[in-house]
């Protein structure tokens, strides 16, 4: 297995260090290959659609996208996501 973490940002955001930190809580404890990909300088939907070419050519078996908005209030989300057993998981947080 390997996890294709894709990071859309915005053409007028950033990535804040509590973001970051998140990221970095996340991937620590992942039992399996995994690459992040920070994605810029594109709008979200074109950045999107690269992501998935991205994670495709460098062999990926799932894709999480974390937007740059976003601080998941789980350290395992990944994790979560990807030992469920199914071929589609999504998490939506508003």
């Amino acid at each position: 297995m390997k996890v294709f973490i894709a990071v859309p940002v915005g053409e007028s955001c950033g990535l804040s260090p509590t973001w970051a930190l998140k990221l970095a809580d996340m991937v620590r404890y992942l039992p399996f290959e995994y690459e992040v990909q920070v994605i810029k300088g594109f709008t979200i939907d074109v950045a999107r659609e690269f992501a998935v070419k991205l994670a495709r050519e460098r062999g990926a078996t799932h894709i999480f996208f974390l937007d740059s908005d976003v601080v998941p209030d789980r350290n395992d989300a990944i994790l979560q996501l990807c030992s469920g057993g199914c071929q589609l998981s999504a998490a939506c947080t508003g």
